[in-house]
């Protein structure tokens, strides 16, 4: 399943930022069910912040392009995508922000010219999926559905986007944001799928997203999830005690004993 917002009331959000310095990449998966109109998928925000601020932020511009933007006060760096959306179908998109390496924005594993090097806003503190406050009165709201938004406190590679954004015969079939770099991802909310109905980091659990306005659940994208880990157990592990209450596999696991009683 995936997240589904209305355009106008919805959206998920977390009262603090999950990260407030550069690099960061901003990746997930969008299914936009209207086009030409401003749309914000991904943003890491001031919370009191005038218009266009302090941000990072991902979206869809009004001529369907991918843009990525990072604010510091009013002075923004810029960098949009030459290929542009659909009405309802999945793609794929991306941010990378850097203050040193550039600025560069993804659709479906293409990569924007770079629009220079990233801002570096000050005092964030509010993420949020599916939407973005402009002003007091005025928001870019998501219309249509998000899926497996995930935000790492590195630039991901050329490679590494596009394994995230893998498509085969058209149809979505990327890489799970755990399988990529994760010693440096910090926050991911696949919203649905495999991992249930919630908006919860599966990541480290620490930056929980709440929903607002109520949006709903719909298909999400497939992607190929992370393998279960092999444990081989080595040979020449030392004997356990011979006592029949210990168990070999936790002995040679744990180095601890295992009450097999308990163990039930």
């Amino acid at each position: 399943m995936a997240r589904v917002f209305n355009g106008s009331t919805q959206y998920c959000e977390l009262n603090s930022a999950v990260l407030t310095s550069l690099p960061v990449t901003f990746s997930c998966w969008i299914y936009a069910t209207a086009v030409s109109r401003y749309q914000c998928a991904m943003c890491i925000s001031r919370a009191t912040a005038t218009p266009d601020a302090d941000l990072l932020r991902l979206m869809v511009y009004n001529t369907n392009v991918v843009e990525c933007a990072s604010f510091q006060g009013t002075s923004p760096t810029v960098s949009t995508t030459s290929g542009t959306i659909s009405v309802n179908t999945w793609h794929h998109i991306a941010a990378t922000f850097s203050a040193a390496g550039g600025q560069y924005a993804w659709l479906d594993g293409t990569k924007s010219s770079s629009g220079g090097n990233s801002r570096t806003p000050s005092s964030l503190d509010r993420t949020s999926v599916g939407r973005e406050i402009v002003n007091s009165t005025g928001f870019f709201y998501w219309q249509g559905r998000i899926a497996y938004p995930a935000i790492w406190n590195v630039v991901l590679s050329d490679d590494e986007i596009a394994d995230l954004g893998r498509k085969l015969n058209s149809a979505p079939c990327g890489v799970h944001p755990t399988r990529i770099r994760p010693e440096s991802l910090v926050a991911c909310y696949p919203l649905g799928g495999f991992h249930g109905e919630h908006d919860g980091d599966i990541w480290k659990d620490s930056y929980n997203l709440t929903p607002s306005g109520t949006p709903t659940w719909d298909e999400s994208p497939a992607v190929i999830y992370p393998s279960r880990k092999k444990i081989i157990f080595p040979v020449s592990s030392a004997a356990p005690p011979s006592s029949t209450k210990y168990s070999w596999w936790a002995w040679n696991t744990f180095g601890t004993p295992l009450d097999h009683d308990a163990r039930c």
